[in-house]
């Protein structure tokens, strides 16, 4: 299933549904533009994955701004900002940042129940930021 960012992809909810009531999969891995498919799979108990195509930074300084939202404690859209917890110095404004992270809808609702991550990166590419992500934002499972 593919979709632009941010099209209702919601009338696929009932077909989809039903595909996974007759085809019980082991897991399934979903991306963010259909939200609405995490009730359906963790619904029927099947272990969800989130496949993240932008890479580690970007999914870090999305976290660190959902958990630390530093853009509302600047007096206007154009002020500037430092992403905390980064490993390295990240300017921002708050004119920057997509509109649904602005009102803390962004992640972590949508990660709750999860088994886990792919992520669109490699080690080499970003190893400051593939640490960060496992350390602040890994999953463990006992």
């Amino acid at each position: 299933m593919s979709a632009a960012p941010f099209t209702d992809t919601s009338i696929l909810r009932e077909p989809f549904q039903l595909l996974l009531q007759e085809n019980r999969p082991d897991c399934i891995v979903v991306d963010m533009f259909h939200r609405w498919a995490a009730d359906v799979i963790d619904g029927l108990g099947i272990p969800r994955i989130i496949f993240n195509g932008s890479g580690c930074f970007s999914r870090c300084a999305q976290d660190s701004v959902t958990r630390h939202a530093p853009h509302e404690k600047v007096n206007s859209d154009y002020d500037p900002f430092v992403i905390p917890g980064l490993p390295d110095r990240i300017e921002m404004t708050r004119s920057q940042i997509p509109n649904f992270f602005r009102n803390r809808t962004g992640f972590p609702k949508w990660e709750e129940n999860i088994f886990g991550f792919v992520v669109n990166s490699f080690y080499e590419l970003e190893p400051a930021y593939v640490e960060y992500f496992k350390k602040e934002m890994g999953r463990r499972h006992g």
